[in-house]
């Protein structure tokens, strides 16, 4: 009775990580197409997710062929690295990956 209970529980909790994954992947892409090129730091602080968070979505949204780094103009100092949407990829993964681009 209790490994049922703990295998439930696991279950709701991935599925629940799934979805959460799932929503924050397009939540980031979703900036990359409306406002690319964009900086990880400022997708960050405009969804609230941590750095670290959107990094880790970013290099899976890259493996994916999604986005692509671009470099940005420098002010004076290392130049920026900026996000950008890969169009001619952008279809066919998102299909096989399900993610919701609104």
């Amino acid at each position: 009775m209790l490994d049922r209970a703990k295998n439930k529980s696991e279950e709701c909790q991935r599925g629940t990580l799934e979805y959460h994954s799932r929503y924050q992947s397009s939540d980031c892409l979703n900036y990359v197409r409306e406002r690319g090129p964009i900086s990880r730091g400022i997708i960050a602080r405009e969804t609230a997710l941590q750095r670290s968070t959107v990094s880790l979505i970013v290099d899976e949204l890259r493996v994916d062929g999604l986005v692509e780094e671009v470099s940005g103009e420098s002010t004076g100092g290392r130049p920026p690295s900026l996000l950008s949407l890969r169009t001619a990829d952008a279809n066919r993964t998102t299909r096989s990956r399900r993610i919701l681009i609104k």
